[in-house]
């Protein structure tokens, strides 16, 4: 007995119908709805939009190091014209709770 009470020869049945349904079902859709038929067209455009993927990437990057650039110079010339607090807080005593 195979689990839920049912027979091998019950199980081979519906396995093979199983099998014998997916495989028709295949079949049936590739006859009417041929999906193979533009696979070239359609790696094409697959490789054409990951190549647009990429050059948006590599735009992105180079933007992103370019405005890191900018913010680590604004910081820097921040830091030069701000006073140095560290030091003017370390001066002062110690606050008591």
């Amino acid at each position: 007995m195979m689990p839920a009470g049912v027979s091998w020869k019950t199980y081979s049945k519906l396995a093979a119908a199983a099998g014998v349904s997916m495989v028709a079902g295949a079949q049936t859709v590739h006859q009417f709805y041929k999906p193979l038929e533009d696979i070239d067209e359609w790696v094409k455009r697959f490789e054409e939009q990951q190549k647009i993927i990429e050059e948006a990437k590599k735009i992105d990057s180079s933007e992103l190091t370019a405005v890191s650039e900018i913010a680590a110079a604004s910081e820097l010339i921040a830091a030069e014209s701000e006073p140095n607090i560290a030091a003017e807080t370390s001066s002062r005593p110690p606050v008591s709770n």
